[in-house]
């Protein structure tokens, strides 16, 4: 015999109301692993992509940062970046097959806020690079802080700050970073 009176009401309202929200959390859910796959996507991306998957992670108006002084910004300027990246830390390994010479390892990546279609992530990235014969190395120490926007259905980096917590500085001025 089914329940009827207040509580049953209730109960059937509760479970109605839990229904109708699960889209709105599964949606938000699905954005969340959109956006840290995002974030985590990047560092495969500068290492081992082309220069259009790099800046394809990227609003068209995309910019990198570090402090408040924007290094790059712009679909082309980022293609121009990473073109200048691959021809300068790609190195030939023993077998002739080429790589990148750097690593970028990201962890700890977390959206900090979503709100329809902007958000915000933060995440960690250590820097090694192989330093010939040493082996590899710990370039830097940092996190990259995001402004997030989807566009066209994708979620895209708007701007990624880059905060250096510790970095090598005889390792970067070796390699010209900060040129």
């Amino acid at each position: 015999m089914p329940k009827t009176g207040p509580r049953a009401a209730l109960t059937a309202a509760t479970f109605g109301a839990l229904i109708c929200a699960i889209p709105a959390k599964a949606g938000e859910a699905d954005d969340r692993a959109a956006i840290v796959n995002l974030i985590m996507r990047y560092g495969e991306v500068h290492d081992f992509g082309t220069p259009e998957e790099y800046a394809a992670q990227f609003t068209d108006d995309g910019e990198i940062a570090v402090g408040t002084q924007v290094l790059v910004k712009g679909h082309d300027k980022l293609v121009a970046q990473a073109v200048r990246d691959h021809e300068k830390y790609t190195i030939n390994l023993p077998n002739g097959q080429k790589t990148s010479l750097m690593r970028h390892l990201i962890t700890n990546a977390v959206v900090e806020r979503l709100d329809g279609d902007h958000g915000a992530g933060t995440s960690y990235v250590t820097t090694f690079i192989s330093d010939g014969e040493q082996g590899p190395k710990v370039l830097s120490i940092g996190r990259y802080l995001d402004t997030l926007e989807r566009r066209g259905g994708e979620w895209k980096i708007a701007r990624r700050t880059i905060a250096m917590d510790f970095g090598n500085p005889e390792l970067a001025r070796k390699y010209g970073f900060g040129k």
